[in-house]
């Protein structure tokens, strides 16, 4: 009995000890000015090329949408096509002129509006009943929908 509690008693100190040992190496290891800069740097740059980005497939998503005979029948696709490059331009100029040190509330409103009508757009793409044909579509929203999102989390972030 004595020795199973020895046995034990031993395991814990061992694995504290694992536990601590490498945060002793690290020491007390904090951020410095120079790479808190750095990282929002890099954050503002991938939120650039993300906004970059859903400018572009929503150019594509109107053209081809405005070009498709199965979008004809539908009401109001090409016009909320329409809609979304027009707010993808709008987040573009927004995340341009956004500090990159502070929340931007403009491009987190806009990337979330923008995130939602993409959803909303590919759930309408995916109930028509020539789904197959406008699949295309639905792959648009869904990376428009994605990029948005990660606009929206990195500019909520810093």
């Amino acid at each position: 009995m004595r020795s199973g509690f020895l046995f034990r008693f031993s395991v814990v100190c061992i694995l504290s000890l694992l536990a601590v040992i490498p945060a002793a190496g690290q020491g007390s290891r904090r951020w410095s000015w120079r790479m808190l800069q750095d990282w929002l740097k890099s954050e503002h740059e991938k939120v650039v090329s993300d906004a970059d980005r859903i400018v572009v497939l929503t150019r594509n998503l109107r053209h081809e949408v405005e070009e498709k005979r199965e979008t004809a029948g539908v009401q109001g696709i090409a016009e909320r096509a329409r809609e979304m490059e027009v707010k993808a331009q709008k987040l573009q100029e927004a995340v341009k002129g956004a500090n990159k040190d502070f929340l931007s509330v403009a491009v987190v409103r806009l990337a979330g509006e923008l995130r939602a009508e993409a959803q909303s757009l590919g759930k309408k793409f995916a109930d028509h009943p020539a789904r197959r044909k406008l699949e295309r579509f639905r792959l648009f929203c869904r990376e428009i929908e994605q990029r948005s999102e990660a606009v929206r989390k990195r500019a909520s972030n810093p």
